[in-house]
């Protein structure tokens, strides 16, 4: 049973996160990623296909840093004993810092428009980290 809590105009936040080739962030950016979020930890935890084996929940744009809670290995947001020493990983996402070939653009209020470059809930970076 999954209860999703209904989130307020003031908390809703646009993440976009901009692309590039390799995990550095050297050269030239590849594209951009749109992520409806919020403006406090507590999102549900999220799981698709395109995910692999991963999901991720907490995510939240505060001060223009973009954080979320990934759990390696898990569809559930769940931690199995196995992966205890790299699951789960608190990411941050900055616009002076590299992360897994991402960097925050920006943290805008209110939800995201122009869906067609909409990756929600991170999906794509969530496939590179398996």
């Amino acid at each position: 049973l999954l209860c999703l809590v209904p989130i307020s105009a003031q908390e809703q936040v646009c993440v976009t996160l901009i692309k590039y080739s390799n995990r550095g962030c050297h050269g030239k950016a590849v594209g951009k990623n749109k992520i409806p979020s919020t403006t406090k930890p507590g999102s549900p935890c999220v799981h698709s296909p395109e995910m692999g084996h991963n999901s991720v929940k907490d995510q939240y744009c505060v001060k223009n840093i973009f954080k979320q809670t990934v759990y390696i290995g898990n569809d559930y947001c769940h931690v199995p004993l196995i992966n205890r020493p790299i699951s789960p990983m608190h990411l941050e996402y900055t616009t002076n810092r590299c992360t897994y070939g991402y960097r925050l653009e920006s943290c805008i209020p209110g939800p995201c428009h122009n869906q067609e470059v909409a990756e929600p809930n991170g999906i794509e970076l969530l496939s590179q980290l398996r």
